[in-house]
């Protein structure tokens, strides 16, 4: 995933990408601090460019080893991803320049971070990348925002009757993935790749429950409910769910965590 750039489509249709942090494979987690300050072992960003964007049509999001490179993006684009946002009312009041101005984005730690960065193992260096963004945003956008926290309708992923058809991926394999409405096909990825995306797919937060810990290829195809009254319609998210990958959506209820935008304000270009 390194080295890959990652298309993110407009608000209108983010079915394609829940987050852009989130599906670099970030661990799914929610800070619970009033604002988005990193812990005080975490890296920082050295080096910070934010201008406006004069480019146009997808958002480009390339990760870098040592930071980051974000092409056309909007705010709210980067507060899902820095808190793991999956779906549109777990958030309140961003303004509506969060929706409408775009950035470029250049980020890159110093050497010292990028060691200490390197020293962690994989699921902590991605969460310490959230943590690097909620810096930014609190450094750059001035962000403040407190949580609330409800028992809403979930699901829970789970194993189908029939059995897990997910094969793991050879050790060392690269990451690499692809999604949009209907899709998702990665590869040598963590199931958070897939969970990432089924939150749009059903109106409710996933709960990972499989118990699978390794990296697969994943090729799920389904026909999105609004497009599901045409005579070639293919499965639902449900039936793909289990016919393709043996996995199944069971309704429950959990905490879901809602992100109350306290203040922000635009950043001055640099």
């Amino acid at each position: 995933m390194a080295d890959s750039v990652i298309n993110l489509l407009t608000r209108a249709r983010k079915a394609a990408f829940v987050s852009p942090v989130v599906l670099t494979l970030a661990v799914s987690a929610f800070a619970q601090s009033n604002s988005p300050t990193p812990r005080s072992a975490s890296p920082a960003y050295d080096v910070i460019s934010i201008r406006p964007s004069r480019a146009a049509g997808y958002t480009a999001w390339r990760p870098r080893p040592d930071g980051v490179l974000i092409t056309n993006i909007e705010l709210w684009q980067l507060v899902y991803g820095a808190f793991d946002v999956r779906l549109d009312d777990q958030v309140k009041g961003l303004p509506g320049w969060a929706h409408s101005d775009q950035f470029d984005i250049q980020a890159k730690m110093g050497e010292e971070a990028f060691a200490a960065l390197q020293k962690l193992p994989p699921k902590d260096q991605a969460q310490e990348r959230q943590e690097l963004m909620r810096a930014l945003l609190s450094d750059r956008f001035k962000l403040r925002l407190h949580h609330e926290t409800k028992e809403r309708p979930i699901y829970e992923l789970v194993k189908a009757q029939g059995g897990c058809k997910l094969k793991e991926s050879p050790p060392g394999e690269p990451q690499r993935m692809m999604a949009g409405r209907g899709r998702v096909i990665t590869h040598a990825t963590p199931l958070i790749s897939l969970v990432a995306n089924l939150p749009d797919a059903t109106g409710r937060l996933v709960v990972d429950e499989t118990g699978l810990t390794g990296n697969y290829d994943i090729t799920l195809k389904w026909t999105p409910d609004d497009q599901r009254g045409a005579d070639d319609a293919g499965p639902s998210i449900f039936t793909a769910l289990e016919e393709q990958l043996g996995l199944k959506l069971v309704p429950a209820r959990g905490p879901v965590n809602t992100l109350v935008i306290d203040h922000v304000e635009r950043p001055s270009p640099n």
